[in-house]
């Protein structure tokens, strides 16, 4: 958790005169990631209580009332919309098919669908960051259509500058208390499993991805057009191996989307049974 872990190759680790040294302190490396990953996740913690406790005010409506849309979504169709370098290639088959559609957005992708013309139903954020409000600022132009919904502990800048309805999801407190009311849980690790998890509460009969990659595309991208964050150019992945990908080709990848990955199956599952 103090960043104090490191590894060492020996000689014989980077003469790699046996291949074996070198797929052995590759294995080695990606565990120790792994390791340093869950321990940060599981002890880092505390940035978000803090972010709960500056939204008390903010966090007054809870996100259960969307369950009461079953009956009426039940046969509709939902598609959720991420920040991945696929978000591109969806954008004109849901303009095409917009009157058919709810779109559930995350945060970012805001600003392009500002440029493309499509305003979203429902617009989703759960990052603590000061950072998000600054990569999301375009969504207080849907402030009069959509509705913002958000876990406990978002960005203060965000849900306090919000003009329009919002709703939060999860524990209004970081402590057990008589306040905090039973809710949709906001899962994780990355906003797309708290957006697909809207879908499924609300009853939608299919639920649709675009932009949830999860992973780089083949140029190292991590990111859709214009969407802040692109700029910084490209990534490489630190999970050992990476990921296999629905076309059937291995892509670099990052923790937190191998945890998204594996919640995103969860998440279906449940909807399935």
């Amino acid at each position: 958790y103090s960043k104090r872990l490191f590894t060492q190759p020996t000689l014989s680790s980077m003469d790699a005169r046996l291949v074996g040294y070198t797929e052995l302190y590759a294995e080695v490396q990606a565990a120790m990631s792994d390791a340093v990953w869950n321990t940060e996740l599981n002890l880092g913690s505390h940035g978000f209580e803090i972010r709960q406790i500056e939204n008390l005010a903010e966090n007054r409506l809870s996100s259960t009332c969307l369950r009461d849309f079953k009956d009426v979504l039940k046969g509709k169709t939902a598609v959720v919309l991420g920040v991945g370098p696929s978000l591109d290639d969806i954008l004109p088959w849901v303009k095409q098919n917009r009157d058919n559609l709810f779109i559930i957005a995350v945060s970012r992708s805001s600003r392009r669908l500002k440029e493309v013309g499509l305003s979203p139903h429902i617009i989703v954020s759960v990052d603590p960051s000061a950072y998000s409000c600054d990569v999301s600022r375009e969504m207080f132009l849907f402030s009069k259509e959509a509705v913002f919904i958000h876990g406990p502990h978002v960005s203060p800048a965000l849900v306090g500058n919000w003009a329009g309805k919002h709703l939060y999801m999860g524990a209004r407190f970081p402590w057990e208390s008589l306040h905090n009311v039973s809710n949709l849980p906001p899962y994780g690790p990355t906003v797309t499993q708290t957006a697909l998890c809207v879908a499924v509460e609300m009853g939608f009969s299919q639920v649709i991805l675009g932009g949830v990659d999860l992973c780089f595309n083949k140029e190292g991208q991590v990111y859709g057009k214009t969407t802040q964050g692109r700029e910084k150019g490209l990534n490489p992945g630190s999970v050992h191996g990476g990921v296999k990908t629905n076309g059937g080709w291995y892509a670099e990848t990052i923790h937190a989307f191998v945890g998204g990955v594996k919640t995103t199956g969860h998440i279906a599952g449940q909807a399935k049974a």
